[in-house]
């Protein structure tokens, strides 16, 4: 749900982005900041993105995540690296139902 949030919240211009969410049965705030604009090319085609960094106060765990603001700032790729690997998510499709 903070997603839909954040979304809200990037469409509003801000940049650093804080939410209280739960889990595990514990509440946890989560930071991100937007670092910048890029270009993706995807299976959706080309699109323009904001670029948006967790902050973390450790170093153990990146996570990068790219946002299309023309399909509603929705998550079009994800990046993690964690103890030396890195996992990507990327959007292949979706459908929009109103």
């Amino acid at each position: 749900s903070y997603q839909i949030a954040m979304a809200h919240d990037l469409a509003h211009g801000a940049k650093m982005l804080r939410y209280t969410v739960m889990q595990r049965g514990r509440l946890r705030e989560y930071t991100y900041q937007v670092v910048g604009k890029a270009i993706l090319d995807t299976p959706l085609g080309s699109l323009d993105t904001l670029k948006v960094e967790r902050v973390r106060d450790d170093d153990e765990r990146e996570t990068v995540l790219w946002l299309a603001p023309e399909l509603n700032y929705l998550i079009v790729r994800l990046k993690q690296v964690e103890g030396g690997e890195t996992y990507e998510m990327t959007l292949k499709s979706f459908t929009l139902k109103p």
